[in-house]
């Protein structure tokens, strides 16, 4: 006999997820999990009268769904309360996950950003350990009978080991950046500079380092420090 499929839509999971996983985790993993639950959703919605446009759920996914408190524990606008709901309808049930096309449909669509170009390599690899941690948990309640996602035969994204030049100064540019940082007074200050946590101010560096660099290069080095 054929076992019966759960009732459980993929939405209503992964408010549950979320409620588990929120608590114990830091702000940017907590960003990174309500952006790797609205890709899936996004992904996993069927087709249904009154759809709101896909930006509007995204919205409403990313600010008010996927945080706590959720949606049921706190005051929602009712436009978002309106998004939510149809969301909530039209989400597909969680148990489609283990049909192997839908997973490897998931995943393929973590590869692509919202203008449908390539999303970074280690972009996807988190939305996928987000999606796999998350089907682990349908297991451990019973939802699934095995982690469907990582049954998939799919081709995780290599990332690059290669320097992007673009990001990062070349050994001139750092030679000249950490002398000009040494004029600057106090240690916190100097490493504000460094690491661009807010803008030098301008008191009399702008001087010192013309003087001692030129123009040209100290122009450069101060825009590096804001």
């Amino acid at each position: 006999m054929e076992e019966a499929k759960s009732a459980v839509s993929w939405y209503d999971f992964a408010l549950r997820y979320l409620a588990m996983k929120w608590p114990h985790a830091a702000p940017n993993t907590r960003d990174g999990i309500n952006e790797s639950l609205t890709s899936v959703t996004m992904e996993l919605l069927d087709e249904r009268p009154g759809r709101p446009s896909d930006e509007t759920i995204r919205k409403a996914l990313r600010n008010w769904a996927f945080v706590l408190p959720a949606p049921n524990d706190r005051e929602v606008p009712d436009d978002v309360r309106n998004v939510l709901h149809w969301v909530s309808k039209a989400s597909r049930p969680l148990a489609d996950l283990a049909e192997p096309a839908t997973a490897r449909a998931v995943l393929d669509s973590l590869k692509l950003k919202l203008d449908g170009t390539a999303a970074a390599a280690e972009t996807v690899r988190r939305k996928r350990r987000t999606l796999v941690n998350a089907a682990n948990y349908a297991v451990d309640l019973g939802e699934l009978r095995e982690n469907p996602v990582t049954a998939v035969r799919w081709q995780k994204p290599k990332v690059s080991n290669q320097v992007d030049p673009r990001v990062v100064a070349n050994p001139e540019q750092a030679r000249n950046l950490l002398a000009a940082v040494s004029y600057v007074g106090g240690y916190r200050r100097r490493v504000r500079c460094m690491i661009g946590i807010r803008p030098v101010r301008r008191t009399g560096l702008e001087s010192r380092w013309t003087s001692r660099f030129g123009q040209g290069r100290a122009n450069a080095v101060q825009a590096r420090c804001r």
